[in-house]
């Protein structure tokens, strides 16, 4: 089976010197892509390295909403024009991570500059027609008025936990939406039924890597999380949906392949 892993930080520090084993191990296990956002623009070429690196990663450049701090503007400008140098690379597939975090923020300016550089950056990716990588905590309502405004290359929400009603919006505007870790879960049961009541065709698969742990790895002290686990969060979501692991992988990974046609070329050549 093929899967794609739609959101993992192979660049963090925590897989330094393991990032080569832990791609192979992957795609032993049938994650044959996985797609790397950026955070910030210190890491741009650690990423763009690890994907020329091996075959089946893909990157995207962002700065993430917790990135963004006062007097740094700049660093918009620097992403735009590294954006206008790789716009040709194979390997680059779309602007993110960028969005939106109001966890625990209750200062005003710190919610006026998260907005400055997302609307910016939705800009960047209108300009090339790119696809967005969108992170959304405590802002979904607010991320869907300014997308609405926009005339934007749909994208993927990571790990979605708005609901249902959101979930809906989102796609409507042409996005899918990604799940992961957080619905191995019981207690999510919002989370959970909404994986399990949208329409298939707008979900993709994500680990979001060395992040949100996967409940069978929370309960074993001493791991992180990494591509590996996608089969397995895979395996839940065929659960959750009474159908086969082979629908699951089959259908989330064309719906990554229309959304970035990119990608087509890496599968039909590892045939």
């Amino acid at each position: 089976m093929f899967f794609i892993d739609t959101h993992c930080h192979l660049d963090d520090i925590l897989f330094k010197s393991i990032s080569d084993q832990i791609y192979q191990k992957a795609q032993f296990l049938g994650v044959n892509i996985i797609l790397v956002p950026s955070t910030n623009i210190y890491g741009f070429d650690d990423i763009k390295n690890l994907s020329h690196n091996n075959s089946g990663i893909f990157y995207s450049l962002g700065i993430h909403p917790l990135s963004v701090i006062p007097n740094t503007h700049s660093n918009l400008d620097i992403l735009y024009k590294l954006v206008t140098n790789v716009i040709n690379d194979k390997k680059f597939i779309g602007i993110g991570e960028i969005g939106l975090d109001f966890r625990n923020i209750y200062d005003d300016r710190n919610i006026t500059l998260q907005k400055e550089f997302f609307v910016k950056q939705l800009s960047i990716a209108e300009e090339f027609s790119l696809p967005l990588i969108i992170h959304s905590v405590k802002s979904q309502d607010i991320l869907l008025g300014f997308l609405k405004k926009r005339h934007n290359s749909g994208g993927i929400i990571h790990s979605f936990s708005g609901s249902y009603q959101q979930a809906n919006s989102f796609i409507d505007l042409g996005f899918l939406l990604g799940f992961g870790g957080s619905i191995t879960y019981k207690r999510n049961t919002r989370v959970r039924h909404n994986v399990s009541s949208l329409p298939l065709t707008s979900i993709v698969l994500e680990t979001d890597s060395p992040y949100m742990l996967p409940s069978w790895l929370n309960k074993d002290g001493g791991f992180f999380n990494s591509p590996c686990e996608i089969a397995s969060i895979a395996s839940v979501l065929a659960n959750l949906r009474n159908c086969s692991l082979a629908e699951i992988a089959n259908v989330t990974t064309k719906n990554v392949v229309n959304l970035i046609p990119k990608l087509n070329y890496f599968i039909c050549n590892s045939k």
